[in-house]
């Protein structure tokens, strides 16, 4: 047998196709995250320790009666800040404090993050929907991202009366370009609730991916 070069091909050569197989399944977030920070400048960097564990006091007084949020903070964070104004160099030395907060009922991100800028915070984040599940959910994805990529073998091969065989090599693909984008080869999972698709869905909705590239023997 030849191919269209004219190479030769031996009888006993294992032919076959390889494939990309993908999938994105949509889920409700079951918490959301969002960070602010504490800052205090000051000239005398003593002075700005102070001040910035003095907010954190305020804070920490104030998100005590929060029992349904989790609360982290990170190390105080102190770097210097250099002013050019009217040719006087001046410094400064700037303190800081990262809080990280995680909530179950997403009613309560709004009233939170104005707690938050009244106490005089500025460096607050938009929130990060999140889920619980994401072992299991990815494990979804995985698998149907090796359904699809097989159900592809079959359709090229059904064309050429051929047959897909045993997978001969396996290679995991980075989903993460594929997350939030509606335009991918995906399957969605759907909420079965409002039906809405990606395109339009919810803030408090999130996406999961799986990729996979599999190459197939092929069978006569």
């Amino acid at each position: 047998m030849l191919t269209s070069n004219g190479a030769a091909i031996s009888k006993d050569a294992v032919h076959t196709i390889e494939v990309f197989g993908s999938d994105t399944v949509l889920i409700p977030a079951d918490m959301a995250v969002f960070t602010f920070s504490a800052v205090a400048e000051n000239i005398n960097v003593k002075m700005a320790t102070a001040e910035v564990y003095q907010l954190t006091k305020e804070i920490d007084e104030v998100l005590k009666d929060w029992s349904t949020v989790k609360i982290e903070t990170s190390r105080i964070q102190l770097q210097r800040n250099y002013n050019q104004r009217q040719h006087n160099d001046s410094m400064s030395f700037i303190a800081a404090i990262r809080y990280r907060i995680t909530l179950i009922d997403f009613d309560e991100i709004a009233d939170l993050t104005d707690l938050v800028i009244s106490l005089g915070i500025t460096e607050v984040g938009a929130p990060r929907f999140m889920t619980s599940k994401l072992k299991k959910y990815r494990a979804l994805a995985r698998t149907n991202a090796i359904k699809a990529a097989r159900e592809k073998a079959e359709i090229y091969c059904a064309q050429e009366n051929m047959k897909v065989g045993f997978p001969v090599k396996i290679v995991d693909q980075n989903p993460d370009y594929l997350e939030g984008r509606s335009h991918s080869e995906t399957a969605y999972l759907l909420d079965q609730i409002s039906g809405k698709s990606p395109e339009f869905a919810e803030s408090d909705t999130i996406t999961v991916s799986g990729a996979v590239k599999v190459l197939y023997e092929l069978q006569r």
